[in-house]
């Protein structure tokens, strides 16, 4: 359960709704699926709001991914984690992201 619960937080910023957690813990309990395929399905099947999110989080990694390729410091996986805990829907919580790379990166 909770890392079904930690792949909603990380690819969409919420908690997953019960009939979701249900349906892909069964899965995993069957060995019908991975932890891998159920991320790839909760990106590939989000819409609204979770489709958002999803395509601001991969905004700000590649904007991290692309510091980290010209010079800054990789400083582990929490890091890259980190700089995407607080995106969300809203553009200004991509904006406060890249400015917290910006600034962990400078010289």
């Amino acid at each position: 359960d909770q890392l079904i619960d930690t792949l909603y937080q990380q690819t969409l910023g919420r908690v997953p709704d019960q009939s979701g957690k249900d349906w892909y813990r069964s899965q995993l309990n069957l060995g019908r699926t991975t932890l891998q395929t159920i991320t790839l399905d909760l990106l590939g099947g989000a819409t609204g709001s979770d489709a958002l999110t999803g395509d601001n989080r991969l905004d700000v990694a590649n904007h991290f991914t692309g510091k980290v390729a010209a010079g800054c410091a990789y400083g582990g996986e929490q890091t890259g984690v980190s700089s995407l805990a607080n995106v969300t829907p809203d553009l200004a919580t991509v904006t406060a992201a890249k400015t917290a790379i910006e600034s962990r990166c400078a010289p």
